[in-house]
């Protein structure tokens, strides 16, 4: 008799950009056969964790392995995503966030809507 496993690839991308393709159980019957999960009696969820430190937790209704997501993980996609020169809003610009932009020929406003 064969069994099919009910272990669900995962892909992450690497900070060097390559991929990798990790496999977790999603039937809870086989949590207790891999090493890489442990249950949480504190937190009452199955946690999972990869050779690297990345830590997972299962969701029993979608029957997935979620990224946890820690305050320093946030901070480090935060600041991959920002705007070098950025200034949160406070420009002296007066023209910065108009919907309008003048028409340098007659000098007038010309609608940027089609």
């Amino acid at each position: 008799m064969t069994t099919v496993s009910s272990k669900v690839p995962l892909l992450a991308i690497t900070m060097s950009g390559e991929a990798e393709i990790w496999t977790f159980p999603t039937n809870p019957e086989e949590f207790d056969r891999d090493a890489r999960i442990s249950f949480s009696r504190l937190d009452k969820k199955y946690i999972a964790v990869q050779d690297d430190g990345t830590e997972y937790e299962f969701d029993p209704s979608l029957k997935r392995w979620i990224p946890i997501m820690d305050e320093s993980l946030i901070q480090e996609h935060q600041s991959a995503y920002a705007m070098p020169h950025a200034d949160n809003g406070n420009s002296s610009d007066p023209a910065q966030g108009r919907k309008r932009k003048n028409d340098q020929l007659n000098d007038r406003e010309v609608s940027c809507a089609r």
